[in-house]
């Protein structure tokens, strides 16, 4: 049982991870239209491409929000 709980507890970790990752290419994504919205010509509509960027943010805070508190009993400690 003990095992399983440190199986979970990585899994969660690994997650928080991936998650927090997301949100660093978002917002390295997001200096990078910012500073010189020309790098990208294919994206004409910046206000949708940064929308988009923004989008991914608050996503990947959601659920890392939901494992942190909603899955509580997993640990916080990562």
């Amino acid at each position: 049982m003990k095992g399983e709980f440190a199986m979970q507890k990585q899994i969660v970790k690994n997650l928080i991870s991936i998650y927090t990752a997301k949100i660093l290419d978002a917002k390295t994504n997001i200096d990078v239209l910012m500073i010189n919205p020309t790098s990208i010509p294919e994206h004409s509509d910046f206000t949708k491409e940064l929308d988009k960027h923004i989008t991914e943010i608050a996503t990947a805070k959601e659920k890392i929000a939901v494992l942190e508190d909603d899955l509580a009993y997993l640990g916080k400690d990562h």
